[in-house]
Formats: C-alpha cells, sequence, structure tokens
C-alpha cells in the first residue's frame, strides 16, 4: 500500500482520502468497543 511518490500531483489525493479512512477504521473499531 505504501508507494513510492513518484507523481505527488496523482497520488496527493488518494492518499489524504486513505489517511481519512484509516482514521475513519480505527476511530470505527475503537467505537464498537463500547458498543
Amino acid at each position: 500500500m505504501n508507494r513510492m511518490k513518484t507523481t505527488s500531483r496523482s497520488t496527493t489525493i488518494f492518499d489524504y482520502t486513505q489517511f481519512v479512512w484509516i482514521i475513519f477504521y480505527e476511530f470505527w473499531r475503537f467505537w464498537m468497543k463500547f458498543i
């Protein structure tokens, strides 16, 4: 999943959405522990 950033124009949006998705997934797992 970790690619070498050769093209910074097209990978910036992809890395940002992937970063937000990972945070959302971790938050979801953390939240489901209490419910």
